[in-house]
């Protein structure tokens, strides 16, 4: 009886170079990124570049094969091919699995899928480090990097006002707090506009601080959360290597001055999320262009502004 034989990767694919290779899958996810009616800015193929980009950074500054490193580009720039729901990561797994069917070898297409399902979370269980395969590490570090720093503070200012899911949390906030003004139906309607707007204006600055120390790496969060909760408690000193680790805390630093501006309503921390939490509402522009439109009129802003669009030409 004849043993079918196994499909190997297309040759004239294989003979096809890294660059052309992603090339190709950039014009797919440009492809697939967009939504109909609205743009998802902090969720866009320009996320999936970023975190490319830093995945390669972080494969280089480990020492890892220029195999590895492509294996993790490809890793990163298709994690978010799917951008919604928990099984997200998943779901952007078979994608790309479909996509890369018969084209590269099982093995090296294992590693680049099995790097977008674990994209969200790290390799620990029970307070200690996991063995885990360098390409997934560099995705999740990748991704992790992307809600950090100056640029992560400007996507993450976007990313509240775009995801359903913190848009749902925004209006359950706002009328959680009028239901339990007495009266509040009563009022007239320019002094219900007043406290809705003060009311709505808190509730957007408090989901970006909460969001934003859900992605605080060292100090506060002695561990890794997601959604809020804590994964686990491993400090990132443990998790990450030391050769990446000056640059997670720069980032990480940024990303508390931050927070402690919105906490204390300064005006510079105040001009970044507001403007940019109804840019991601709307869905209208890029975030590149969002980035490039906005107009700093603090100094403290514009410094983090020019930060973020050095990370964006790929200063890491």
């Amino acid at each position: 009886m004849l043993q079918k034989k196994k499909a190997r990767p297309a040759k004239k694919w294989v003979k096809t170079s890294h660059k052309r290779k992603k090339a190709a899958l950039i014009e797919f996810i440009k492809r697939t990124s967009r939504k109909p009616k609205k743009i998802m800015p902090a969720h866009s193929y320009l996320h999936q570049l970023n975190v490319a980009k830093v995945a390669r950074w972080y494969l280089g500054k480990i020492g890892a094969s220029t195999k590895a490193k492509n294996l993790g580009e490809f890793g990163a720039l298709g994690h978010d091919i799917v951008r919604q729901g928990k099984g997200h990561g998943l779901d952007s797994a078979k994608i790309m699995g479909n996509l890369l069917k018969e084209k590269i070898g099982k093995r090296s297409r294992g590693r680049i899928t099995g790097a977008m399902v674990k994209h969200g979370m790290p390799a620990i269980k029970n307070g200690k480090r996991m063995p885990s395969d360098p390409v997934s590490d560099a995705v999740f570090f990748g991704d992790r990097i992307e809600a950090t720093g100056a640029y992560g503070v400007f996507r993450v200012s976007v990313s509240n006002g775009e995801l359903p899911e913190r848009i749902r949390a925004f209006q359950k906030i706002v009328l959680n707090k009028t239901n339990r003004i007495k009266g509040f139906n009563d009022l007239s309607i320019t002094k219900q506009k007043v406290i809705l707007a003060k009311t709505e204006r808190n509730a957007k600055i408090n989901l970006i601080i909460q969001d934003c120390k859900n992605n605080i790496m060292f100090d506060e969060n002695p561990g890794f959360y997601k959604n809020g909760k804590p994964i686990d408690t491993l400090p990132a000193e443990k998790y990450f290597p030391k050769e990446v680790l000056p640059t997670l805390k720069r980032y990480d630093a940024e990303l508390k001055e931050f927070i402690s501006g919105l906490e204390q309503k300064k005006p510079w921390a105040l001009e970044i999320a507001e403007p940019l939490f109804a840019e991601g509402f709307k869905g209208q522009k890029e975030f590149e262009q969002i980035l490039a439109d906005f107009k700093p009129k603090t100094i403290k802003a514009s410094q983090f502004k020019k930060r973020a669009l050095e990370y964006l030409k790929g200063k890491i």
